[in-house]
């Protein structure tokens, strides 16, 4: 009896484990279920106690891990920040920073604020060393309200594929979610 309870036990433990690593809880029905767990198998990405939270907004120290993780710069920066402490995202940003990739303003790079589609799109365009566009290959509703340092970034990225519309709308100044910033 005592054999088969420490058996019951480990098999426990292990499901526990393995759906840790490979899988989330709330991403089952996700639209970016798939992606999701490609780029945690790989260790990119991390959840919070078993979930991943793809609906949740993005903040600026995850990304610049999240975008780390993949180029894997390994030369930090100066710390020349003044609201930039010792966390887990500060040797990404650092790196990120070192790199041209991620600049900050003003001394400030707000690791713990949310990012925004474009402010996504200038890091991802500065890691990805992608060719400028001229202009958009589509309209969309709202390209105006793309700031205009931001603009070279998003035609980029759209003319690449890596940033895509929502129902013809791009959404610059909105928060990216987790599940955008995997996907």
């Amino acid at each position: 009896m005592r054999k088969k309870i420490i058996n019951i036990f480990l098999i426990t433990v292990l499901l526990t484990l393995t759906s840790t690593v490979y899988g989330f809880s709330d991403v089952e029905n996700h639209w970016a279920k798939d992606v999701i767990e490609n780029w945690s198998s790989y260790e990119i990405i991390n959840g919070y106690e078993g979930n991943f939270l793809p609906d949740k907004s993005i903040t600026r120290g995850e990304f610049a891990t999240i975008i780390n993780r993949i180029f894997n710069f390994d030369e930090p920066s100066q710390n020349a920040f003044d609201d930039l402490d010792e966390n887990y995202y500060t040797n990404h940003i650092l790196c990120l920073n070192n790199q041209g990739i991620m600049t900050g303003f003003e001394n400030n790079i707000r690791p713990n604020d949310y990012i925004t589609r474009e402010e996504a799109g200038a890091i991802l365009y500065k890691a990805l060393k992608l060719k400028e566009y001229e202009a958009l290959p589509e309209s969309f509703h709202d390209e105006n309200e793309i700031s205009d340092w931001a603009k070279p970034y998003m035609l980029s990225l759209v003319h690449e594929g890596y940033f895509n519309g929502d129902n013809g709308y791009l959404r610059p100044k909105d928060n990216i979610t987790r599940a955008e910033t995997v996907t």
